[in-house]
């Protein structure tokens, strides 16, 4: 390192803020101890970890009960359901019907009318929790 200037180093007008910032990202992605990163990140104002965490593992949160949409507090709409389809403050820019089907548990084909009330009915009835097949020792106890 003969000749190189110490300041070169740490010269933080040699890349635009916008590439550190792309770089930060990429390191945290790579991170081998994730969680760490993001319990930091969630004690934020910000609530960027939070965000980041709820995208890393999707399946802890109720997203599905919000009918997809990431601006929404989806541990509120599962427990409280202020902001789940059909509640209290639901959000304005959500109009796709499939999703917010999706989200109360009902199947839908295109062009065919949507029958809210027998849906649900027949998806209460019809539940595969209910039907003994279904239950992974049904064959160990016969028929």
């Amino acid at each position: 390192m003969a000749g190189a200037n110490p300041s070169d180093a740490v010269n933080p007008s040699s890349k635009p803020s916008v590439e550190n910032e792309e770089l930060l990202l990429a390191d945290l992605i790579g991170t081998d101890n994730i969680d760490i990163v993001f319990e930091e990140l969630s004690d934020r104002d910000a609530e960027i970890g939070t965000i980041l965490k709820r995208l890393k593992n999707p399946s802890i949160y109720a997203e599905d009960v919000t009918g997809g949409d990431l601006d929404d507090d989806w541990y509120q709409a599962e427990v409280v359901g202020e902001e789940a389809v059909g509640g209290d403050n639901p959000t304005p820019d959500q109009s796709v019907t499939e999703n917010l089907l999706h989200s109360m548990g009902i199947t839908s084909i295109d062009g065919q009318p949507v029958e809210t009330w027998k849906n649900l009915q027949r998806r209460d009835l019809e539940r595969w929790e209910l039907n003994p097949e279904s239950s992974e020792d049904y064959r160990e106890h016969g028929e």
